[in-house]
């Protein structure tokens, strides 16, 4: 029957642990503490409770639209918006897009203001002062793009940016808002898995 169908499907594919993996989750944290106010988190921790984990690999989700199978160790789904992991040690805007593609994703695309709340939350909770997001000037003309190559839609502009203060075709998000900057600049950066 389709009844019958649909639980087999849920059980075949609804989250749950790897085999060989017990039920318990993992932190990104080595001792498996979130920072006190004021301290760095381990890399890859992320700031909001509610998210998933993941379970030797695999993803246990919450009640959202944004599961995948398995994910790369450190990511968690933010507010059902998609899957996020935040690197707190700098690198410069090229070797972030690198770092990000290395995991299996890409540098944070931001295309709504939703998902704005996702890079505020790291911003606010560590007191950062800005990250790299997943947006430069392509031709050095003032015409932004996403690393995903499609011109940005949604564009959160900072007042007064971009600036492109000589050498900033680099995107990143300063104070609540996009900000263009020098890309051989170091910065925390923000990871996005492709959904």
């Amino acid at each position: 029957s389709i009844a019958t169908t649909l639980v087999l499907l849920l059980l075949a594919f609804g989250p749950r642990a790897c085999q060989g993996q017990d039920d318990e989750t993992t932190t990104n944290s080595p001792d498996g503490e979130s920072p006190a106010d004021g301290e760095s988190p381990a890399d890859g921790e992320s700031p909001a409770d509610g998210q998933s984990t993941t379970e030797g690999g695999c993803a246990v989700c919450p009640d959202c639209e944004v599961c995948l199978g398995t994910i790369p160790p450190g990511y968690k789904v933010y507010e059902c918006k998609g899957y996020y992991k935040m690197h707190y040690e700098t690198k410069n805007w090229d070797d972030a897009k690198a770092a990000c593609e290395s995991e299996g994703g890409y540098l944070a695309v931001i295309d709504s203001p939703d998902e704005l709340v996702v890079p505020m939350s790291f911003v606010r909770r560590f007191r950062l002062d800005h990250i790299f997001l997943g947006f430069f000037d392509k031709n050095k003309r003032g015409n932004y793009h996403t690393v995903l190559d499609e011109p940005m839609t949604y564009l959160a502009w900072a007042p007064g940016e971009p600036n492109n203060r000589g050498v900033e075709n680099c995107g990143s998000f300063f104070k609540g808002a996009f900000n263009d900057m020098n890309c051989e600049v170091e910065a925390p950066f923000l990871c996005e898995l492709y959904a």
